[in-house]
C-alpha cells in the first residue's frame, strides 16, 4: 500500500515468487510498468538480480534488470536489453543522481543514462522510489568505445574485482566494467591507469589553466 504519487509504477513478479537477494545469479521475472491508466510495458520477460557493490549492502537494494528481447521500457530510452534500478538509499532527496545526469546531458558530455523515477512494487510489496536508468555498459546505443578502450568506475568495493588499480594522488580506486576480466589486456589496465593518474596531476597542479 502506497500514495499515489503519479509516477509510473514498475510492478515486478518473480517465478515463482522468489526473494531477490543474489548478485550472481539471475531470477526470471516479469515486468509490467503502468502509469494512472496507461500501460507503458506490457508484461514482458525479464531476468534479475541484486546489483551494485557497496550500495548492494543497503536494506533497499538497487537491481539489475536483463530483458529477454531489446526494448524500450520508458519512453526517451534506448532500445536494449540492459537496465537498472538505482536504489538511492543513502541519498534522502533521491535527486543527486538525476541532477547529475541532467548537468551531463546539458554539457553535452557525450552518452549520459536517460532515467526515470519509479515506485517499485516486487512480488506484491511496494519497495519505495526507485531510479529507472539505462545501464552503463559498452554499446553502440550506450558508452561507444573501441575493443581496445576501457570502461571504469570509482569503486569502495575493489577488493571483491579481480582487476582494480590506485590513483596515484588520491588512492582512489577503480575497477573495470570493460572489458571482462577474461578479456583483459596489459594494456588496457595501464591505459586506464595512465589516464586517471594524467588527470588527477593535471587537476591538482598549480598551473591547471595550462595543463
Amino acid at each position: 500500500n502506497y500514495n499515489e504519487t503519479g509516477l509510473p509504477v514498475c510492478y515486478i513478479t518473480t517465478d515463482p515468487g522468489a526473494s531477490i537477494d543474489s548478485k550472481e545469479i539471475y531470477l526470471p521475472a516479469v515486468i509490467k510498468i503502468v502509469q494512472g491508466n496507461k500501460v507503458l510495458l506490457s508484461d514482458s520477460e525479464i531476468d534479475i538480480r541484486v546489483r551494485g557493490n557497496a550500495t548492494s549492502r543497503y536494506p533497499k537494494k538497487p537491481y539489475k534488470l536483463k530483458f529477454s528481447r531489446k526494448t524500450t521500457p520508458l519512453p526517451g530510452m534506448s532500445n536494449d536489453k540492459s537496465f537498472v534500478l538505482l536504489a538511492n538509499y543513502t541519498d534522502r532527496s533521491l535527486m543527486n543522481t538525476a541532477i547529475g545526469f541532467k548537468i551531463g546531458s546539458i554539457l553535452e558530455y557525450g552518452w549520459v543514462p536517460k532515467s526515470e523515477f519509479v515506485e517499485v512494487v516486487i512480488n506484491g510489496e511496494y519497495l519505495g522510489n526507485y531510479q529507472f536508468s539505462e545501464d552503463v555498459k559498452r554499446g553502440k546505443s550506450r558508452v561507444d568505445i573501441a575493443d581496445s578502450g576501457f570502461l571504469i568506475e570509482f569503486d569502495f568495493d575493489y577488493k571483491s574485482s579481480l582487476y582494480y588499480f590506485a590513483s596515484d594522488y588520491n588512492n582512489w580506486f577503480f575497477t573495470f566494467k570493460y572489458p571482462d576480466d577474461d578479456e583483459m589486456l596489459e594494456k588496457n589496465f595501464n591505459d586506464a591507469k595512465e589516464c586517471i593518474d594524467g588527470f588527477e596531476a593535471a587537476l591538482y597542479s598549480s598551473d591547471f589553466i595550462d595543463t
